[in-house]
């Protein structure tokens, strides 16, 4: 669910990022339409992350989402692990199971 114009790398932290700001912010809302839409969107993140980006546990890789980016201006760490990434992938797996 991830998607690119297919000019730019991918970034699975951004999303990771997102997700958890969706869960955050859906807590402060009174509209049950609206904060059930911002559930729902940050679900179907947490899968597509989980589902297309997360490492292969059977290798000794250094992190747990691929296709990470540290700082695309400063070509930094682009399409790599990013412990920012990282944290937030598994406070947004956190968050899912709490509303489950």
């Amino acid at each position: 669910m991830i998607f690119t114009d297919g000019n730019e790398e991918r970034d699975s932290s951004a999303g990771a990022i997102l997700a958890c700001g969706l869960y955050e912010s859906a807590e402060y809302i009174n509209d049950e339409n609206l904060r059930k839409l911002y559930i729902d969107t940050a679900k179907a993140i947490v899968n597509s992350l989980t589902k297309y980006y997360l490492a292969d546990n059977s290798q000794n890789l250094d992190g747990i989402l691929l296709h990470s980016v540290y700082s695309k201006p400063g070509n930094n760490g682009v399409d790599e692990f990013c412990i920012l990434g990282d944290y937030y992938y598994m406070e947004a797996l956190l968050r899912t199971l709490k509303i489950s």
